[in-house]
């Protein structure tokens, strides 16, 4: 009966990817809200079945909950909420061929379809186990040495002027060019910072607990300050998914009030920075400007139009067959970016800044970003769209089953971009998952080195 029950998952949803292409296919050139609209509830009735069927995914808040909320808002919401009442809003205001807008929505729907096939559940594993944390559980020592790490590197960032030249970028004074010189400490802070929410309820004794948290806490606070979100808002995923997977589960209703919350929250800073940059005098003149229910998500929304963008540019020229993502997997390996250089490769192309190109051509005032499906499809069209999704879906499925602990810190760390990877080109995340992955395995090792000199002497 079991069987029979798992086979039929694996076939609806290969008719779910089958019904996405046949929408795809069959998108009209003129917008149209019915035909949106239609796809949004899909994809809304695709994710409550995929919730309710996976079992696996009864264990509490994870990557694939965030993941869905942040690709709802990315890729759905505008065209829906927002096009035919106030099509210019934000960065939206920039040109865009308004005739892709069907056709990217139904490929952002595609692609999601071809993630749920290969991230469902096929068999009556679960990863409900609130003994997790006993079996994962690491030293005082190890927790001790990562902080301190984290707080080294914290000092080399902020004595080389790092943090002062990051709350300048966000007041509009500077460029994030500006921080380059620091840009390897801020990494090796952020790895370190990271893991250090990682492991924080894997610790013995509570009192290092508390002297993580504390930590965290300051970092947080530390980053919310200079106005940049990303880091903060990394460190806060992290945690709640690890409270809600080896503390307590956390229920649906609390997450989403929490992330109502923090979307409010976030929403005022973003008020705040655009007066701190000398924009607005006042938080009702901003505040005027908008008035939709989805406004506090507006940082992710914006991010379709650049969908659009590079889908248009992809059907005008042709995809650049992986290269867009070259930076991202050379990246991994520090001072190797003359290969960049070497290659002729226009970095507009390789550091997803592409559709900001488009706009402004070189030396632009800002970035306008990228998009994760976007980055798919310029680069290999369809296809690239359907593989990057299929592998992803399968590489957090794999994560999810996988005893290994590196196997489960990697989902916890990718918890933490799961918010930024739909804004991202699909690959962002693997230089600081693999740097802190890299930093863990030395820590532990020269401490274990260093415990069995010690018992033999």
């Amino acid at each position: 009966m079991r069987v029979l029950k798992y086979q039929l998952i694996f076939l609806s949803n290969i008719l779910l990817c089958a019904l996405s292409v046949v929408v795809y296919v069959n998108s009209p050139i003129e917008y149209s809200y019915g035909y949106n609209l239609l796809i949004l509830v899909f994809f809304l009735l695709a994710n409550f079945v995929y919730f309710n069927v996976n079992k696996s995914l009864k264990a509490g808040v994870g990557f694939e909950l965030i993941f869905f909320i942040s690709f709802l808002m990315c890729n759905f919401i505008y065209p829906v909420f927002y096009y035919t009442d106030n099509p210019t809003i934000s960065l939206f205001q920039f040109d865009f061929n308004e005739k892709v807008i069907n056709k990217s929505t139904a490929l952002a729907f595609l692609g999601y379809c071809f993630y749920i096939l290969f991230s469902s559940d096929y068999n009556n594993k679960t990863t409900v186990n609130r003994n997790m944390a006993k079996r994962y559980e690491i030293s005082e020592k190890v927790f001790l040495s990562i902080i301190g790490l984290s707080f080294f590197f914290f000092l080399g960032f902020y004595f080389t002027g790092g943090f002062s030249k990051l709350m300048q970028v966000y007041q509009g004074n500077g460029s994030l060019d500006e921080v380059a010189f620091s840009s390897y400490l801020s990494i090796l802070f952020d790895c370190c910072t990271l893991l250090v929410a990682s492991l924080v309820f894997l610790v013995k004794g509570n009192r290092f607990r508390v002297i993580g948290l504390f930590y965290l806490a300051l970092v947080v606070m530390l980053y919310l300050l200079t106005g940049s979100r990303g880091t903060s808002i990394s460190i806060l995923l992290i945690l709640l998914v690890g409270y809600s997977k080896y503390i307590k589960e956390i229920n649906s209703l609390v997450f989403y009030m929490g992330i109502i919350s923090s979307a409010i929250f976030m929403y005022i800073i973003s008020i705040l920075r655009v007066m701190s940059g000398g924009y607005s005098d006042s938080v009702a003149e901003v505040s005027s400007q908008f008035n939709n229910i989805f406004d506090p998500f507006l940082d992710i929304i914006i991010n379709n139009r650049n969908l659009y963008v590079l889908v248009d540019f992809v059907d005008e020229n042709s995809s650049v067959y992986f290269l867009n993502i070259f930076s991202s997997v050379i990246g991994v390996m520090p001072g190797l970016s003359f290969i960049i250089n070497y290659f002729s490769i226009p970095e507009f192309i390789v550091s997803g800044r592409l559709s900001t190109y488009l706009q402004f051509g070189n030396n632009p005032p800002f970035g306008l970003g990228t998009s994760m499906v976007g980055e798919a499809y310029l680069s290999f069209g369809l296809v690239g769209v359907i593989l990057v999704f299929s592998l992803i879906g399968g590489f957090v499925r794999y994560l999810r089953f996988s005893s290994n602990f590196y196997s489960n810190l990697i989902l916890i760390l990718l918890t933490g971009f799961a918010i930024f990877l739909v804004r991202s080109d699909y690959l962002f995340f693997l230089r600081k998952i693999t740097w802190s992955l890299l930093i863990f395995y030395i820590v532990t090792m020269i401490l274990s080195s260093y415990t069995k000199k010690r018992g033999r002497s």
